[in-house]
């Protein structure tokens, strides 16, 4: 059993780019009030998000200590210049953590990476989907997977649920380098059968202009029907869903339908038909309110920020960074506590004991895979 955690504080590094120093200075400098004060929102809209997410750090700091958990937090500002990284990297504590949540931007990934590789210390790049060190840094995670990385778990179900079924696939117009993709594994997949459940019908069908009546043609009212859309256009599926809709209502055949996780964020879809179309949406991540931990979670959040958490983007709606919901406080406060529990348990080396590590998480389920021998790992939980 490690003494991490109990006897010897588990030492976590936060790097993020608040800007608390760029804010503070516009009024120092003596600067115009309104110009000051113009500037400080525009700064305090991009700082808020990682505000929220350390909300939800110190929340799950709160739980382990509950716990009897001792950790040792440090913060790191590493805004608003590339200049406050190479600082924060130069402090000489920094080489004793544990582990390191941050930085928030690819840019800034690279000096951060090489410090984690040096030191033999675990990262985790917990915000941004873009991530340029994946393959040659062992001790980094990867929270928020690019769908490129999803598209074997999704073509697995989609092709799982579709077997002995009627499988179409309605390409985009116009070329997606991310929907071919996935349209070429999904075909693979379909191609070697649908297991036990029999073998898939798979047909692919490209709209041409505005009409596209012609899908009706291609429901099958003797069997259930399965439709993947793989475009993230939101004028493509704003003209597809209608339509699948109306289809649905003049057939009454079975039909199923697969989204992309981006249309969530489109505010031109209608959500009684995707719920119509008995939608299925694979995402990295949403919150469950049927579960007593999201509950214990969201009353917790409340009582201390006085704010809702919500997944972060809302179904169907726009979820700018004005609207007065915390977006990111789940989020923080899964990593934090996913991380630190790990370590807790494991020890430093714990990242060989994550298949059998069982971790309750409000937001994510995390599911971490080495990219390769000589890389770290991607979250390929959905």
């Amino acid at each position: 059993n490690t003494r991490l955690g109990y006897k010897e504080p588990v030492k976590v590094a936060l790097m993020l780019p608040f800007g608390a120093r760029e804010s503070n200075r516009y009024f120092a400098s003596g600067a115009d009030t309104l110009r000051a004060s113009s500037e400080v929102r525009v700064a305090a809209g991009r700082s808020k998000d990682f505000a929220e997410f350390y909300s939800g750090v110190l929340l799950a700091l709160d739980t382990l200590k509950r716990n009897g958990i001792s950790i040792d937090l440090s913060v790191y500002d590493i805004a608003p210049d590339s200049q406050s990284v190479l600082r924060a990297l130069s402090d000489p504590s920094l080489k004793e953590s544990h582990l390191i949540i941050g930085p928030a931007f690819a840019q800034e990934l690279p000096q951060v990476s090489a410090f984690s590789r040096e030191n033999q210390i675990p990262m985790v790049f917990p915000l941004s989907n873009t991530n340029p060190e994946l393959r040659s840094n062992p001790y980094l995670f990867h929270v928020n997977t690019p769908d490129s990385l999803l598209h074997n778990r999704m073509a697995d179900e989609i092709v799982r649920q579709a077997a002995g079924g009627n499988l179409i696939m309605i390409l985009p117009p116009s070329d997606e380098v991310q929907a071919n993709r996935l349209v070429q594994v999904v075909k693979q997949k379909a191609s070697q059968g649908g297991g036990t459940s029999g073998r898939i019908h798979y047909v692919e069908y490209r709209p041409k202009g505005e009409d596209l009546v012609e899908i009706q043609a291609l429901i099958n009212s003797n069997m259930a029907n399965y439709i993947v859309v793989p475009s993230v256009r939101t004028a493509e599926v704003s003209k597809v869903i209608p339509i699948l809709f109306g289809v649905r209502e003049r057939t009454r055949a079975d039909i199923s339908l697969f989204g992309m996780a981006d249309w969530l964020r489109f505010a031109t879809i209608d959500p009684e038909q995707i719920h119509a179309l008995n939608t299925t949406i694979f995402r990295s991540f949403g919150l469950d309110y049927s579960l007593p931990e999201t509950n214990r979670f969201i009353h917790k959040y409340r009582s201390w920020y006085h704010t809702e958490p919500h997944a972060v983007s809302p179904y169907f709606h726009r979820s700018d960074a004005s609207s007065g919901f915390s977006r990111y406080g789940v989020w923080g406060y899964d990593v934090a506590s996913y991380f630190i529990s790990a370590i807790v348990e494991y020890g430093r080396d714990f990242d060989i004991c994550l298949a059998n590590f069982k971790h309750d998480q409000i937001q994510f389920n995390f599911d971490f895979q080495r990219i390769s021998n000589w890389g770290g790992f991607y979250n390929q939980g959905i």
